[in-house]
């Protein structure tokens, strides 16, 4: 049983990587930690997203460098990544370093674990995520049309940031 009157303990920290510190979320913590992850022969598979002009969202990929790491900062939209780790299982090279929402943690865990790969799921707190459909009535509200985006980033490229389209 966990003892609720002491703290679990608590860190603060940014990347030491300015880049990383920059255009990434929370001062690059997470992508820092899937960096040395990555480096290390226990795990050879991460996942990043990457914008997709066609569909106007992000989409998973996966990546078995830290070269291939995209800084995308936060995501808010909606991505089912149990159903993507499932349909990429056999692609996954030694053990896995994966970002994902609270909500996903066990059902990735589970799929992982019963496939025997080594897991480190990174998690962070979350305020919900909106349909992709939901940004992109943000996008009609502003008066810019899907068709002519060609990128775009929720967060991250400083603090405080928002939307950029």
């Amino acid at each position: 049983m966990i003892n609720t009157n002491t703290p679990m303990g608590y860190h603060i920290g940014c990347a030491t990587n300015t880049n990383d510190r920059f255009r990434a979320s929370s001062g690059g913590v997470g992508t820092s930690i899937i960096r040395y992850l990555l480096s290390l022969p226990d795990y050879g598979t991460s996942i990043t997203f990457t914008f997709d002009v066609t569909s106007c969202m992000y989409v998973p990929k996966l990546i078995y460098s830290e070269d291939d790491i995209n800084i995308c900062g936060s995501i808010y939209q909606d991505i089912d990544l149990i159903k993507f780790v499932k349909e990429n299982i056999q692609h996954i090279q030694g053990g896995m370093v994966i970002t994902c929402a609270p909500c996903q943690v066990v059902g990735i865990r589970q799929l992982l674990n019963r496939n025997n790969i080594k897991n480190f799921i990174l998690s962070f707190c979350c305020s919900g995520q909106t349909t992709i459909e939901g940004t992109w009535q943000y996008y009609h509200f502003l008066g810019i049309k899907k068709d002519d985006i060609i990128n775009m980033q929720y967060r991250g490229n400083g603090w405080p940031s928002g939307i950029q389209i």
